[in-house]
């Protein structure tokens, strides 16, 4: 893998130059976006891409580049925002709402052609579908790797994090110091290498239909941080858009007031188990009903556009056919197909089986037993297997090809299988 930190124009046009005309089966593009307070209140400093058919790790020098960073074309006019905002080019993010509430509000950037990983991890759960979680958890779980490269991005991400996060007494700030520090540099390319192996584990996984709310929701995320009403944080984003409460999922009726008093007390100090449930359906009552707010208000936006009133059925046609041009048709119809292979990735040598990492099979030519791949060099120099082999008639035309064995094993080494 290569990093590259992109800061000058010239670099910026030659970037763009490599992302023409790339492949969208499997998506090219797994972007993340650092800044001072990430969201509307804050600021953008860098933005990570990874580009899978490169293997290779752009680091979009924000800071330096502000409105030129997104507005220089290249030799065929093509620019940063144009790839942005392009329904056709699809792009992969991990939790994309502070980022396109940034990326609107700072440079009115209209983020389109997404697919946001977290919520296609909720889509494929076999148990409840309430709330989303970290990054973290998911490289631990899905992304099937080696345990010392496992071990080496939490480092990774623990070096940086120490630098900016509050309660290790680090700042924000860290992301604007120039040159950047190497272990900015480390943590921001940590943070997008390994989404296109979970992009793979959980697409392998997901059904055409979820595939399909998956995209519908993910519209809608992007939608909804660019209302008026979008919080960038708060307990709130932590639950789903599939997020119901109860037994068997039925809805807890708690009503207006109860809406009113999560939004004035939260949830701080609440012990009590029975508490802890009752609040815990407010916030869910509270997230949809901020979730309408704003979609009112995005449709009012739309509405005071035109010279005519009484039109706001329009405005939310308009809504419904903006979601259904970013489902990207092409990519639900081939995701099933086969998986696809990674460039270069250091994962663990096995097999998978709906994203379930499985041991290959071996079946020994000799004793005709079938056994694990791992199995097979302790199989080949056992005793039972030697002493077989003894009393099988060594013709030229009947005697089986077997590696020469020799105090210590076979030589045959295992095949290693990546994914």
């Amino acid at each position: 893998m290569t990093i590259s930190i992109i800061d000058t124009s010239i670099a910026l046009v030659s970037f763009l130059n490599d992302l023409e005309n790339q492949p969208i089966n499997p998506p090219s593009l797994y972007l993340d976006i650092e800044g001072v307070a990430l969201s509307r209140h804050g600021s953008i400093s860098i933005i990570q891409l990874f580009h899978l058919p490169q293997n290779h790790v752009f680091l979009i020098d924000v800071l330096v580049l502000q409105e030129a960073a997104f507005n220089t074309p290249n030799q065929s006019g093509t620019t940063l925002r144009s790839i942005l905002e392009s329904v056709l080019v699809p792009k992969v993010f991990f939790d994309v709402r502070n980022d396109a509430d940034a990326l609107y509000a700072h440079f009115n950037i209209l983020l389109q052609g997404v697919h946001d990983i977290q919520l296609l991890e909720v889509a494929t759960r076999s148990w409840a579908k309430d709330r989303v979680v970290g990054l973290k958890k998911f490289i631990r779980s899905a992304a099937g790797l080696a345990t010392e490269v496992q071990q080496d991005w939490e480092a990774t991400k623990e070096r940086g994090k120490a630098l900016f996060a509050a309660e290790d007494g680090g700042s924000y700030e860290v992301f604007n110091i120039r040159p950047m520090l190497q272990n900015i540099v480390d943590y921001c390319a940590q943070d997008v290498v390994y989404l296109p192996c979970l992009w793979n584990v959980y697409s392998q996984k997901i059904s055409r239909k979820w595939l399909t709310r998956v995209q519908e929701e993910t519209v809608k995320r992007v939608l909804m941080s660019q209302a008026e009403s979008y919080e960038p944080h708060g307990e709130h984003k932590v639950l789903s858009p599939w997020a119901n409460t109860g037994e068997n999922g039925k809805r807890n009726r708690l009503g207006k007031a109860g809406v009113r008093e999560i939004e004035a007390k939260g949830t701080t100090g609440v012990r009590d188990t029975e508490k802890r449930g009752r609040v815990s359906g407010l916030q869910v009552i509270a997230a949809k009903a901020a979730h309408r707010k704003a979609e009112k208000q995005l449709v009012g936006s739309l509405i005071r556009q035109w010279p005519t009133r009484d039109i706001e059925p329009q405005a939310s046609k308009q809504i419904a056919d903006l979601i259904a041009a970013q489902v990207t048709p092409t990519i639900i119809n081939v995701v099933h197909e086969r998986p696809f292979p990674l460039v270069n990735l250091p994962t663990r040598s096995k097999a998978t089986t709906h994203g379930k990492a499985v041991d290959p099979k071996w079946t020994c030519t000799t004793c005709n037993r079938m056994m694990l791949k791992t199995q097979q060099r302790d199989h080949l120099a056992g005793k039972p297997h030697i002493a077989r082999l003894k009393r099988i008639p060594t013709t030229a035309s009947s005697a089986p090809l077997q590696p020469t064995t020799a105090k210590g094993g076979s030589s045959l080494q295992a095949a290693n299988i990546n994914i």
